[in-house]
């Protein structure tokens, strides 16, 4: 989860950027997960839910299911899953209602080091919103940067107090280029598909450089007014109503005009 302050040319237009997961890192971990974005574009609703799922797009199969916790001597909730050998990548989510903050204690791999401690190198002390704490929902991708992969084996995790903890698990051949489908949406009246025209072609122009390809569709106009100022909280029902809306199969962009509160110039 990112949130950033405002300053643009257009101090009106900001950007609520699903993934998830997590924000456009796409230049990191697009050459690990590919073709299928649909975990990452998941709405809060499906990945909370507690039975099993699995999809399978151009060999990449992808299940989702709840990990059981158990309340340690140290009073953290704990829990475990298995990376198999074919391990492509994984997001691990943590809910907890009512917008409190939450978080994960410590995520530690198969070889034993925890990848959310800023003794551990790499890390994601700083990066990862499972690590940092977010508002009612926040999760770790792995691989969220080529320094990391999904080592096969047990990993095990320690959480704050929460209602759920969801594995979305991906296996399958890993790829070895990267297309990535763009879907862009605007919404209110102030600002048309022109205006951000530019801005997704340089986007594209810089993925392009990093040997990923971006593939964007048109932008698509959602009228409906009451999405022209939404809640950055991705479980608030206005919110997450509109970005259900998104498409399974990429990655999608929605441009608002503004926040209800507003003081980010966007968050993913």
């Amino acid at each position: 989860m990112f949130n950033q302050k405002r300053n643009l040319k257009y101090p009106s237009l900001f950007l609520i950027c699903f993934f998830i997961s997590t924000a456009l890192f796409l230049n990191s971990c697009g050459r690990f997960i590919l073709k299928d974005e649909g975990v990452e574009n998941k709405s809060i609703e499906e990945l909370s839910g507690v039975s099993s799922a699995k999809t399978n797009i151009d060999g990449l199969n992808t299940a989702i299911s709840e990990i059981t916790q158990t309340v340690g001597s140290d009073g953290l909730l704990a829990g475990f899953f298995v990376v198999p050998e074919d391990g492509v990548s994984f997001l691990l989510s943590i809910f907890l209602g009512s917008n409190y903050n939450i978080k994960f204690y410590s995520l530690t791999d198969p070889d034993g080091t925890d990848i959310l401690s800023a003794s551990s190198t790499p890390n994601l002390y700083n990066e990862a919103s499972g690590r940092l704490g977010n508002s009612g929902y926040a999760n770790v991708l792995v691989p969220q940067s080529p320094s990391f992969n999904a080592k096969a084996g047990t990993w095990t995790f320690k959480a704050y107090t929460n209602d759920r903890v969801n594995l979305a698990l991906r296996t399958g051949s890993t790829p070895s280029a990267a297309t990535i489908t763009i879907q862009p949406y605007i919404t209110g009246t102030t600002w048309s598909a022109g205006d951000i025209s530019v801005a997704l072609i340089i986007m594209k122009r810089i993925y392009s450089k990093n040997g990923i390809t971006l593939t964007i569709n048109d932008t698509i106009t959602i009228s409906d007014t009451q999405y022209t100022k939404v809640s950055k909280t991705f479980i608030n029902s206005t919110t997450s109503a509109l970005v259900s809306q998104g498409v399974t199969e990429g990655v999608n962009l929605f441009f608002i005009e503004d926040y209800s509160v507003s003081d980010n110039l966007g968050n993913a």
